[in-house]
C-alpha cells in the first residue's frame, strides 16, 4: 500500500460508508486499554491480512474503532463500524 501513501496523506477522505459496501472481511489492527495504556502505545505497526469476499475493485480502505465504556451499570459501545448506524464521528 506504500504507493497510495503520498496521495492519501495529502487528500485524505474520511467519509461513512454502509456495511453493504465493504467487500472484505475485517481485521483488528490495535487493541488499547485507555486506562491502563501508556503513551507510547499508540506508536505501533501491524501486520494484517484481508480476504475478499466479491470479485469487484477495491476503492478505498475503511478504518473504524470502537470503544467500550464496561464499567457502567448499563455498559455500551461506542462504534464507528459501517455495520452500525451512523455517529457523529466522521
Amino acid at each position: 500500500m506504500s504507493c497510495m501513501a503520498l496521495q492519501c496523506i495529502k487528500e485524505p477522505l474520511i467519509d461513512t460508508c454502509n456495511g453493504d459496501m465493504i467487500i472484505s472481511d475485517s481485521c483488528k489492527v490495535l487493541d488499547l486499554d485507555l486506562v491502563k495504556m501508556n503513551k507510547g502505545d499508540v506508536e505501533f505497526t501491524s501486520e494484517y491480512q484481508l480476504t475478499f469476499n466479491h470479485n469487484d475493485k477495491c476503492h478505498a480502505l475503511v478504518a473504524w474503532f470502537d470503544t467500550d465504556f464496561e464499567n457502567l451499570e448499563k455498559p455500551i459501545c461506542l462504534t464507528t463500524s459501517p455495520y452500525c448506524t451512523p455517529t457523529h464521528w466522521k
